[in-house]
């Protein structure tokens, strides 16, 4: 299990400071907006605690996947035999 986390962890550990400070305060402004959007306030507010690190998983999952992408055209042409 360790080494799934450090393996998912290192393109993000990879990026210059810059850019990883821009990433992260990206993800609090989506992932609070998104829970705030996505709860409804005529019942509880509780839900919205839940909701916020929700989003704030869903966003760094995004940001793997588009750093798995980008590698993916970094690296070249798919071999055919």
């Amino acid at each position: 299990m360790k080494n799934l986390f450090a393996k998912f962890f290192t393109p993000i550990k990879q990026l210059n400071k810059g850019t990883f400070r821009l990433l992260f305060v990206l993800s609090l402004l989506f992932s609070i907006i998104a829970g705030i959007l996505s709860v409804d306030f005529s019942h509880e507010c509780g839900e919205l605690i839940l909701t916020i690190p929700f989003w704030f998983i869903i966003y760094w999952l995004m940001v793997r996947v588009g750093l798995w992408i980008y590698a993916g055209f970094k690296e070249g042409k798919i071999n055919k035999q």
